[in-house]
């Protein structure tokens, strides 16, 4: 498995939030725990996208300590009341 298997399958997982979270975890067995940044992107979009936006935050810190995420273009809230 490489990730661009990864990122066709989420490509194909908008509508089953469930299978795509399993999936990405799985696959990351299999990558150890490298995921590109186009399937972190992929996952905090499905995520974003199906409105469990806890979870959705959950992803994007990952995202923020690989350093997927510019400091500049993207604030992650320090505090819970500081999401929208």
């Amino acid at each position: 498995m490489v990730a661009d298997d990864v990122e066709e399958v989420l490509k194909l997982s908008y509508s089953h939030l469930g299978a795509a979270v399993k999936f990405f975890r799985w696959s990351g067995i299999w990558l150890q725990n490298r995921h590109s940044p186009y399937s972190w992107n992929l996952v905090v979009d499905i995520l974003g996208k199906n409105l469990p936006f806890e979870s959705m935050w959950d992803a994007v810190r990952p995202m923020h300590s690989e350093g997927f995420i510019s400091p500049i273009g993207f604030r992650l809230p320090r505090h819970p009341s500081q999401r929208i």
